[in-house]
């Protein structure tokens, strides 16, 4: 049987990879060898479910020949991307300096897919470049390919076995599961510096109490997740759906939201300190007792957010939008709010020292009680806001609208800058 897995006849690699089911732990290493080889859907098919049966005692050579199949395509990027030898030593799993290259990462990100490689490699052929692609080029690409069914194979029994509770712990160094279902699954308690999860279906799954670094959950579906008591250390969640998660104490440093959905999420006394958020969308989403230390907001959607007692101290929110956002209690002191719409925001109580608003809409805001010393408010509409018994010492008002505005009972009054 084992002869005939790299049979030319269909039939015959179907029959072995069905009849190895029986001897699947002593065959293992010419079951993912096959794989990696094989273009048939249904014959992949049929090696995951034999891979799949393997006993505990042989899991640990699943994940590394997915571990391999990240190095090799790492190590075959770098040479078609041109990058130094030195950026992508990695001679043993192990080791994986690679990665601390950012750019290597994200050309492991961009380009890993099977169908872009293949798309590649047959462009070349089919305008017949060989005089403008080296022979060791062609290789790289085709070994990619075949590392990419490996880890298609490898990632397909492993979240299977995820899905079935058949692993508790997963303490790893690198591992890829890009491109798999996770539904409603539990994921045992993760300890790992580099995990793929791009392009994942993790609807409603849970995914607590893990430490995670250096990875990625790009274009990922994790919609009703929980992420509670995880840490992620710069992790990617580029394009991510985490539309109405329930994650609570969840620690986000150093992270990437750009273009995701955060709406009506509950995130509650997190921690995204120094953490980017561009494009994103974070309506009516729990986010109070957070803190975002040095996080930068830029043109992003937070209508009708909870913040309230969250810190954002150093932060920016360029040309967000924030109407009717609770900001109760919040400190934001040297917060950069500039062109920010805080129609209707509630911010009272809370702590704008040294803040720049200037060219906010601060229409009907609520600052009652709030501490602005040193703030700047030049260029504003503060039509209708009120500043019943806030400090705004040495507050710069001018050149804004203050119609209607109510200064009832505050204090350093007359060292604000008025027009």
């Amino acid at each position: 049987m084992l002869e005939n897995l790299s049979s030319s006849d269909v039939n015959l690699r179907l029959g072995a990879a069905r009849g190895l089911s029986q001897y699947s732990d002593l065959a293992v290493p010419e079951l993912i060898s096959a794989a990696s080889s094989e273009v048939s859907a249904m014959v992949m098919t049929n090696l995951e479910d034999t891979i799949s049966l393997v006993n505990n005692r042989n899991q640990g050579k699943i994940f590394d020949a997915n571990k391999r199949s990240v190095v090799n395509r790492a190590q075959a990027l770098g040479y078609i991307k041109g990058i130094q030898d030195n950026d992508i030593v990695c001679h043993e799993v192990e080791g994986l300096e690679f990665l601390g290259n950012k750019q290597v990462r994200k050309y492991l990100n961009d380009t890993y897919e099977y169908g872009q490689i293949c798309g590649e490699l047959q462009k070349a052929k089919n305008r017949n470049a060989s005089d403008r692609i080296n022979e060791k080029t062609v290789q790289q690409y085709e070994l990619i390919s075949n590392e990419n069914r490996v880890k298609i194979i490898t990632s397909a029994v492993i979240s299977r076995w995820i899905r079935q509770g058949k692993i508790k712990n997963l303490d790893s160094i690198v591992l890829d599961l890009s491109e798999s279902n996770f539904y409603r699954a539990t994921f045992p308690l993760i300890n790992i510096d580099f995990l793929n999860l791009s392009l994942s279906l993790m609807r409603h799954s849970k995914l607590c109490g893990s430490i995670i670094k250096n990875s990625i959950f790009d274009n990922a579906d994790m919609f009703g997740a929980n992420l509670s008591n995880t840490t992620f250390i710069l992790t990617s969640f580029k394009n991510t759906h985490l539309r109405k998660a329930k994650s609570n104490r969840v620690r986000f440093e150093k992270c990437e939201f750009n273009n995701a959905i955060l709406s009506e999420s509950d995130f509650s006394i997190s921690d995204f300190r120094e953490s980017t958020f561009e494009n994103s969308k974070l309506r009516g989403t729990n986010l109070s007792k957070c803190d975002f230390f040095n996080t930068k907001f830029k043109k992003s959607e937070l209508h009708g957010v909870n913040l309230s007692g969250s810190i954002l101290d150093s932060s920016e929110l360029f040309g967000s939008v924030l109407i009717n956002a609770n900001m109760n209690g919040v400190t934001a002191k040297k917060c950069r709010l500039n062109g920010v719409d805080l129609r209707g925001a509630n911010l009272s109580n809370s702590i704008l020292i040294d803040a720049d608003l200037r060219g906010a809409n601060l229409k009907n805001v609520n600052f009652g009680g709030a501490d602005l010393r040193g703030a700047n408010f030049q260029n504003v509409n503060l039509e209708g806001a009120d500043f019943s018994d806030s400090d705004i010492t040495d507050v710069d008002f001018r050149n804004s609208n203050i119609d209607n505005v109510i200064f009832f009972n505050v204090k350093g009054f007359d060292s604000a800058k008025m027009n």
